[in-house]
């Protein structure tokens, strides 16, 4: 049996902040397969331990990239899917290990609670979306400022329910990306895939 990745007292301390945030189930839709198994391996296991914790967080594992996986365009393994069974969007691609692991938690708190966290004018603009938007945001688990960015991403995301898909990207899980999309420094954003709208740092 695999050693626990969280330790006694990091388990008390996330019962008490879910007892305290959460509010409503919250699906975790995760990809596991061959490639990078060791996290996958991880991954499952943050998962089933957080639902230990508290049983509103719901994980479901699929083997293999299946024609599931294919209809919600996942390729890449691990992939997290979170909310996505309560109309969020929500991803995880990689691992979210190191740094991203407090975000992580984060992220499921908000969609529990069905409240992005943002301010009332930002509330108002994300009202105005005409289109879907995608951001990515690439990090790597050491970054101190990247768990913010996808943090931020995922409030949009909350906010522009349905409308607005956040993805954390593991850069160092998911070479090919990251050099498709030039990232040297992280956090970095790209927005609908588009070289254009790369930005780099918290925003």
């Amino acid at each position: 049996m695999a050693e626990p990745l969280l330790d006694e007292r990091s388990q008390q301390a996330l019962k008490e902040k879910f007892q305290r945030d959460l509010l409503n189930d919250v699906s975790l839709s995760i990809f596991v397969g061959d490639d990078n198994r060791e996290y996958c391996d991880f991954t499952v296991q943050l998962c089933e331990e957080l639902n230990a914790l508290d049983d509103r967080i719901k994980p479901v594992v699929y083997q293999q990239i299946n024609e599931k996986a294919a209809e919600l365009g996942i390729t890449r393994t691990p992939t997290v899917l979170v909310g996505w069974d309560e109309g969020y969007r929500l991803k995880y691609t990689g691992a979210p290990a190191g740094q991203e692991a407090g975000g992580f938690v984060e992220a499921i708190s908000l969609v529990s609670r069905q409240d992005s966290g943002l301010q009332e004018d930002s509330k108002a603009k994300l009202q105005n979306l005409d289109r879907d938007v995608s951001i990515q945001v690439y990090v790597t688990p050491t970054c101190p400022y990247c768990p913010r960015a996808v943090l931020l991403a995922h409030q949009i995301a909350i906010q522009a329910k349905g409308r607005v898909e956040s993805e954390c990207v593991e850069a160092s899980q998911n070479m090919q990306l990251a050099r498709q999309f030039n990232v040297s420094s992280v956090p970095q954003q790209v927005l609908n895939a588009d070289m254009s709208s790369v930005s780099v740092g918290v925003q």
